[in-house]
């Protein structure tokens, strides 16, 4: 979904670069200073989950998997995927119910 909405804004970025020639700026100050804003929030949302949660806890589930069974490594894969979602939403345990 973030990579989405981050191809989304850069369409409107796009569109945004035409309006240079029309002599627009003013009336669409507001409008740029605003995608500029979520581009730079989306961006840095997406880094966080990445490398603070996605990626520490990857190490961990890897070092895991190399010592356990079939059906544990299924157990163990839900918990992490769980795990994931909590550390990332405030309200993880409600969009882990979704997914």
């Amino acid at each position: 979904m973030c990579g989405q909405v981050e191809r989304q804004l850069c369409a409107t970025w796009v569109n945004h670069q035409s309006t240079k020639e029309l002599n627009l700026r003013a009336p669409f100050a507001t409008s740029y200073c605003l995608r500029q804003r979520m581009m730079h929030f989306l961006q840095n949302f997406m880094y966080y989950i990445m490398v603070e949660v996605i990626e520490p806890n990857w190490h961990q589930l890897e070092t895991q998997l190399k010592t356990v069974s079939v059906l544990s490594i299924l157990k163990r894969t839900s918990l992490w995927l769980t795990n994931a979602t909590s550390i990332t939403f405030a309200c993880g345990a409600v969009l882990g119910s979704l997914v």
